[in-house]
């Protein structure tokens, strides 16, 4: 799975390079994490290999564009739910899929708000499902007033962190 993450490794790949990739026999997709949903509309209205978002904030508007489905971090923390857009999503339920999506994206959001895997690890050591949230240096945990903000969408939300 070839993967375009921008944010990380300091440089953007274009839709050629992608093609290029998504041409070797040995790689049999792509993950989006560029930004914006112009390298999945281009590779699936010229035809690729599945596609799959990896912006979750994108989610909802990938899937539009003709993504395969997605590679979340949220998924992490809230698979049912994503599972769920994905779902509703295909069937052609669209409403239902934006529904969804949009209750998810508050704590996608706040997901975001500091460096991942992050935010991520805390919430899984939160709910006893690792048993720790240490991360290697140079990254660092999250700030306490992040944990004090997801500590409060979950206790104020009806969406579930289930993993």
């Amino acid at each position: 799975m070839a993967y375009d993450i921008p944010s990380r490794t300091g440089t953007a790949m274009t839709i050629d390079t992608a093609r290029t990739i998504l041409e070797m026999n040995n790689v049999v997709g792509l993950k989006d994490c560029s930004g914006s949903t112009k390298m999945v509309t281009e590779l699936v209205r010229t035809g690729s290999k599945p596609v799959l978002g990896g912006d979750d904030s994108l989610f909802y508007e990938m899937l539009s564009c003709g993504a395969a489905g997605g590679m979340l971090a949220t998924a992490n923390v809230y698979p049912a739910e994503c599972v769920r857009i994905y779902e509703a999503f295909k069937s052609g339920q669209l409403d239902l899929a934006k529904e969804n999506f949009e209750q998810l994206l508050p704590i996608i959001r706040l997901l975001f708000k500091e460096s991942n895997p992050a935010p991520i690890k805390w919430m899984l050591s939160q709910n006893g499902l690792i048993a720790s949230d240490t991360l290697r240096l140079p990254m660092t945990s999250i700030s306490t007033a992040l944990q004090e903000e997801l500590s409060s969408y979950v206790q104020d939300s009806t969406i579930e962190a289930t993993a």
